[in-house]
């Protein structure tokens, strides 16, 4: 396949799959048949919101640009020495664990509400 092949049949596969799943579930809740909120309505949204890296990889893959071990490989590769993940991980876990499990951490309003009043 020639690459400009490839840019299309990525843009057409994606937003086709995006769109299908979207409106699947757009004209599904306006007959009733998806609820907001149920299992199969979120696990659709999130397919649909990912599509762009699921179907990149399997273009990848069937392409033969790599091969499987390498595309995990590279997707799962330290890119930083491991101390900056330990210490993303510590920190998320003071920031946000530690507050919820002393009863300490109430929230009044969504996060972005707080970053609308700095301005």
């Amino acid at each position: 396949m020639k690459s400009k092949n490839i840019a299309i049949s990525f843009v057409i596969l994606t937003i086709g799959i995006t769109w299908i799943l979207w409106w699947g579930i757009v004209i599904a809740n306006q007959y009733g048949y998806l609820t907001y909120g149920t299992p199969l309505m979120l696990v659709l949204y999130m397919i649909g919101g990912n599509t762009i890296p699921i179907i990149a990889i399997i273009l990848l893959l069937k392409l033969k640009e790599m091969t499987g071990k390498e595309l995990i490989r590279k997707i799962f590769g330290f890119k930083q020495p491991i101390r900056f993940y330990i210490f993303i991980i510590i920190a998320a876990v003071v920031s946000y664990v530690i507050p919820i499990v002393m009863d300490t951490s109430t929230i009044t309003a969504p996060l972005y509400i707080a970053l609308l009043c700095f301005q």
